[in-house]
């Protein structure tokens, strides 16, 4: 079974990693390589504990009008 999850970490670790880079933490990815994957994480975890609409176009309550 650890087999199975094995490569699910590897592209979770290459997919954090290339968003660090891309968000300019070259340095902080070669000093603290760990950190940071934990930091990432966690962030998802978090984002992932928040619901929202599915679609981010939609608003959580109609649409006001004012009566005439």
């Amino acid at each position: 079974m650890a087999e199975s999850t094995t490569p699910n970490l590897e592209s979770e670790e290459a997919q954090i990693m290339m968003l660090a880079r891309m968000a300019g933490l070259d340095l902080a990815l070669q000093a603290h390589r760990q950190d940071v994957l934990t930091a990432a994480r966690v962030a998802l975890n978090v984002q992932k504990s928040f619901s929202g609409p599915a679609l981010n176009t939609t608003e959580p309550w109609p649409a006001m009008k004012v009566k005439a």
